[in-house]
């Protein structure tokens, strides 16, 4: 596996950023992404660049937004509840140094 299949969220960051300015100066945004590793002289093509990839991170950003407006304890309530999504507390950087973990 390639070093940037690790990174694509990122790497479609860096994309649709991109596609911000460019469109917001009147040209085309974005249509693909290729990374190039210098010490190996490969390319790998970004498989998920285009509009629908955009729309789909806008909508996480827009989750972001709506998380980082909420108190701590609003945050912690949902990362705790019993019926979310199962997270690994005890090996867990914040666990007992701010978040109670799920009990």
């Amino acid at each position: 596996m390639l070093a940037s299949a690790h990174h694509e969220r990122q790497l479609l960051a860096y994309a649709w950023a991109a596609s911000q300015i460019l469109e917001a100066h009147g040209h085309d945004p974005v249509q693909r992404g290729e990374v190039y590793f210098t010490d190996t002289s490969l390319f790998h093509t970004l498989p998920n660049v285009g509009p629908a990839q955009f729309h789909k991170f806008e909508t996480l950003l827009d989750q972001v937004a709506q998380t980082v407006k909420q108190s701590w304890e609003e945050v912690e309530a949902s990362a705790t509840q019993p019926d979310g999504p199962k997270r690994p507390c005890t090996r867990c950087a914040f666990f007992k140094r701010g978040c109670r973990g799920k009990t």
